[in-house]
């Protein structure tokens, strides 16, 4: 199981998707395809949590595509949002060890993929 938050799973889509784009090992490849499952799953969970917030203190524009906030209710709406961003999670899948392959990724791929890789420190 893998332990982390909603905001964290935000923060990693773009990652996983490159990493997920890249040749593995098939065992590898297999670990990550059910990372990413977990990750959508989740992601449609919070995606139905940020639509009620947003329901909640805003009113949708005419074609209900965005929701404006009044100011009022802005502060209301950024701590409940808050708390739904580090609500904590467990995702059912394991971390991946990328230990010994050749991934190239940026510092900051690396860092929003903490939670779902393990890689070998040099």
């Amino acid at each position: 199981m893998i332990k982390t938050t909603i905001g964290k799973i935000l923060n990693s889509q773009e990652a996983l998707n490159k990493l997920a784009d890249k040749p593995l090992p098939v065992k590898i490849s297999y670990r990550l395809a059910k990372v990413v499952k977990a990750v959508g799953n989740e992601l449609e969970l919070y995606e139905g949590e940020r639509k009620k917030l947003l329901e909640k203190y805003g009113t949708p524009d005419n074609e209900n595509k965005y929701y404006n906030i009044p100011k009022d209710k802005t502060e209301m709406f950024n701590t409940e949002f808050t708390q739904l961003l580090n609500t904590e999670t467990e995702l059912s899948a394991e971390k991946i060890d990328l230990s010994g392959e050749d991934v190239k990724l940026t510092a900051k791929e690396f860092i929003a993929l903490e939670p779902f890789v393990t890689f070998e420190e040099e």
